[in-house]
């Protein structure tokens, strides 16, 4: 190979068919194309998820989220409704009952003090029965009387003690162990029925204070 002298310049015959060019030079011959955003789909008739919306996925993890949502919120709202019916359906039978009860145990009662506790309570009792219907009624539900069969029978139990023993002590008894059968009851289907709304609760809570305080009430005929 001969010498190449000081300060002289290689040339390759490739540069003439491939002349060189910057990188700048080359962004402007062949500028990049501009990326197309990809537009998001939302569900139709829903607004906008403020998080956790899949874009790839064209919104159909949101929609699936929101049905979820939504069928989760429909599912506590009848079981509120459920609940809410089925405790004013119990209060509203063991007014009915407590009352039976008064009116049929009143007729035998020669006490003027303890009749005239009887008739305060009987009214106290059926005021509750009648809040308890118009909220069933309200509802769209319709209120149940007690059963025939165990009302039958509670007549004929009451009318065979009253056979034997008629006095005023053994009546205040027989009411009192009524209250307190009551008081248990009550709170039970409270406990059972735990998703019902705050009215029916505290209608709930109201007929057990009254049933306490008449027990009480009947502690002095004893």
């Amino acid at each position: 190979h001969a010498a190449v002298p000081s300060g002289a310049v290689l040339r390759s015959p490739f540069l003439f068919a491939f002349p060189v060019f910057s990188c700048r030079r080359l962004r402007a011959v062949f500028p990049a194309a501009k990326r197309k955003k990809t537009p998001q789909i939302f569900p139709p008739g829903l607004p906008p998820p403020k998080r956790g919306y899949n874009r790839r996925a064209g919104g159909k993890t949101t929609q699936k989220g929101n049905a979820a949502k939504n069928a989760q919120k429909g599912s506590i709202i009848m079981q509120e409704h459920n609940d809410t019916v089925s405790l004013l359906k119990e209060c509203n039978s063991g007014c009915k009952s407590a009352t039976n009860s008064m009116e049929q145990l009143q007729k035998y009662v020669n006490d003027p003090a303890l009749d005239s506790i009887l008739d305060r309570y009987i009214d106290r009792h059926a005021a509750i029965g009648e809040e308890c219907h118009a909220r069933l009624n309200a509802a769209g539900m319709s209120e149940e009387d007690p059963a025939p069969l165990p009302a039958a029978m509670a007549k004929m139990s009451i009318a065979m003690k009253m056979a034997v023993d008629p006095d005023t002590s053994h009546i205040a008894d027989m009411l009192e162990d009524g209250c307190n059968m009551g008081v248990k009851s009550l709170a039970k289907y409270r406990n059972q029925y735990k998703n019902a709304s705050e009215d029916a609760k505290k209608l709930t809570n109201e007929l057990i204070g009254l049933e306490t305080e008449m027990a009480k009430e009947l502690l002095a005929f004893l």
